[in-house]
């Protein structure tokens, strides 16, 4: 999984179907009802998570120039 590729599946999150034409540009707005503060904790959460179940991944990644991703 690439950096890009997390942005945009983040960015489907918060947006849902709509989020899709957003990805590869800078976001003005969030939709209605999703301040700052909620998105920045639910982005963090969800982060937190990958990155506990796939760091190992990324980290090889970094050292071997691929990743292999298997769902735990």
């Amino acid at each position: 999984m690439t950096l890009s590729t997390l942005r945009s599946f983040v960015i489907t999150m918060i947006f849902g179907k709509a989020g899709f034409e957003k990805t590869s540009g800078p976001i003005p707005d969030l939709p209605e009802g999703c301040t700052r503060e909620i998105a920045t904790t639910e982005i963090h959460a969800v982060l937190t998570r990958i990155l506990e179940t796939f760091g190992s991944a990324f980290t090889a990644r970094n050292s071997m120039g691929q990743l292999s991703v298997a769902a735990p």
